[in-house]
């Protein structure tokens, strides 16, 4: 009796471990009737064990006979066997291990369907992005034999998967190189050789290939290859070369100077023309500062040509003075553009020509000018001093003949003296100017001077004078030149203003320059007039000669500046004179 306990007992553990366990367990004996089944196996084939033991699994399903009837076929020849099998009424797949023990067969199962599917769309995707690949792609052996191609590869070569498969790679590129690259591969290395590939056509198929052992553990079976077609990136440094060449061709054959620099001042092209005004060579200019292209005149060595290196818009023609190799200079017209690259400024591109040829010309224009300026000088001394030497000459003559000695007389031949002297004056300061001495004076500074200086005049005429200033603005210029400019506009204003009024004085900034309006609420200046002014010798004043306007445009000139004069009739007249703000290098 407790023999028989105990080994129900043992029964009842032994029970309870196998329902414990995550695979399914069962055992059948040699006819195959189901003698044991735990939870697990219940659970997988859907059945309660009640139903199934006694009974023989020949009639649980014909899935099942075959499958019985592979336990006992390999019985005959090993004591276990393991395998996977799709069982179709339940749609499922196991993965089976069979013993046989003391005339049982016991079967352990589990169901790997996730992991088969899993597996399946691993392999699925892999086939996917081999047969997909954009590039050609072919799976070899260790001795260089083509296992698999995808379709790139039937595409560009033209033979098709069945021609290549189980043919040598050899057949695409027999050259030592692509044997030895083969070679490589299977001993594990990963390397990358451009080769060229026999096509089917006999063409000569350019590419980068890469070849990659494939390793299963630990092992190398095989290798992988992937070919970049290079036909479009060879084309593409074919036509990036011949645009070089053409681009350097028109550069070299432009008649300006032109180069390039990064933001560090290295140079990236020079062309020609660049070297031929210059002296330099790419090279050399490279051992020089750029600053050889500096005025002598700026004392700290930037010029505003240096300093549009920096700007990131295009810079305006500005005139400056450039260095040859030899030491000499020769004056140049030059431009900058920023070279833009993903909209950051990553150099600057300076064209220039030489203007000496036009500098020569413009000279000797000048000279022109000045002996047609002479000429009309002269005509102008002989008709504005005749009137009061025939003047002169007639009072004289009274005198003699009345033996008479009036002081009326000697008033008007002393008025007519001052007039000639006032002409003569005002010539003598036409004919030889002063030297001009440029230094950065205050534009509000100078306006605040003059109209001190003007102010008692004004108030004689009942006139006042009323000042604008926006900002302090300075300007390199010669102070007292223009100080005599507003002089002579101020006084204009004042004379031209018999029932008084207001002029205006505005000083404000516009970009780089600085702009001076100078407004009356005269008479006003007939429109047909207006181009005459600063011509010697025409006035709108009855005893004017005009010299002092000529001057006043002269002086402007020689600052790089320009007078522009608007007015209407009994309204008033406007002068606006622009003046750039600038260094020394501006006026040289």
């Amino acid at each position: 009796m407790l023999n028989r306990m105990n080994y129900d007992s043992y029964v009842i553990i032994q029970q309870s471990i196998l329902d414990m366990l995550k695979d399914g367990v069962f055992c059948l004996d040699l006819n195959g009737n189901f003698t044991f089944m735990n939870k697990e196996a219940e659970r997988l084939l859907k059945s309660n064990k009640e139903d199934l033991i006694g009974k023989s699994i020949l009639k649980v399903s014909k899935d099942a006979k075959r499958i019985f009837l592979k336990y006992n076929n390999t019985f005959e020849e090993q004591m276990h066997i393991e395998f996977e099998e799709y069982y179709r009424p339940f749609r499922t797949w196991f993965k089976v291990r069979a013993y046989q023990v003391q005339g049982y067969i016991v079967i352990q199962f589990q169901d790997i369907t996730m992991n088969k599917k899993l597996i399946e769309e691993t392999l699925y995707h892999h086939n996917a992005l081999f047969e997909y690949h954009p590039d050609l792609v072919m799976l070899m052996n260790l001795e260089g034999m083509i296992l698999d191609v995808n379709r790139k590869f039937v595409e560009l070569t033209g033979y098709t998967a069945d021609e290549m498969v189980m043919n040598s790679f050899f057949l695409l590129c027999n050259d030592e190189q692509a044997s030895q690259s083969v070679q490589k591969a299977s001993q594990g290395e990963r390397l990358n050789v451009e080769i060229s590939i026999k096509k089917k056509d006999d063409m000569l198929l350019d590419v980068n290939l890469s070849l990659n052992p494939v390793i299963a553990n630990k092992e190398i079976i095989g290798i992988y290859g992937i070919a970049k077609d290079l036909t479009e990136v060879k084309f593409s440094k074919t036509e990036i070369a011949r645009l070089t060449d053409l681009n350097e061709l028109i550069l070299n054959s432009v008649a300006e100077g032109i180069y390039g620099i990064d933001l560090k001042g290295n140079i990236i092209f020079w062309n020609s023309s660049a070297r031929r005004m210059t002296g330099f060579v790419k090279e050399e200019f490279n051992n020089h500062y750029l600053h050889n292209g500096k005025n002598q005149t700026d004392e700290d060595g930037l010029t505003s040509f240096n300093c549009c290196f920096q700007n990131e818009t295009s810079m305006q023609v500005v005139e400056d003075i450039f260095w040859r190799k030899d030491g000499t200079t020769f004056p140049v017209e030059y431009a900058a553009t920023p070279i833009c690259e993903q909209g950051q400024t990553v150099g600057t591109v300076i064209t220039f020509r030489d203007i000496s040829e036009r500098k020569s010309a413009e000279d000797m224009l000048r000279q022109s000018e000045k002996l047609s300026a002479v000429g009309q000088l002269a005509a102008g001394i002989a008709h504005e001093i005749r009137n009061p030497l025939t003047s002169l000459k007639g009072f004289l003559q009274l005198m003699k003949a009345n033996n008479s000695h009036k002081a009326e007389y000697y008033e008007i031949m002393n008025s007519e003296f001052n007039r000639i002297e006032s002409i003569l004056s005002e010539l003598l300061m036409v004919a030889k100017p002063q030297a001009s001495t440029f230094t950065v004076c205050s534009m509000n500074q100078i306006i605040h001077e003059v109209t001190t200086l003007l102010e008692a005049q004004a108030l004689m005429k009942n006139v006042q004078i009323v000042s604008e200033v926006e900002e302090t603005i300075f300007v390199y210029c010669n102070g007292s030149q223009l100080k005599q400019v507003f002089i002579n506009l101020i006084k204009n204003a004042i004379e031209a203003m018999n029932n008084g009024g207001i002029i205006s004085t505005v000083v404000k900034k516009q970009e780089q320059y600085a702009i001076i309006k100078i407004c009356d609420q005269g008479k006003g200046i007939p429109k047909d007039k207006l181009d005459q002014l600063g011509r010697p010798f025409f006035s709108t004043k009855e005893k004017g000669t005009g010299l002092g306007l000529m001057v006043t445009y002269q002086i402007i000139e020689n600052h790089r500046g320009k007078m522009e004069v608007q007015s209407e009739k009994d309204v008033g007249t406007c002068f606006t004179i622009t003046l750039p703000i600038g260094r020394a290098s501006t006026f040289s």
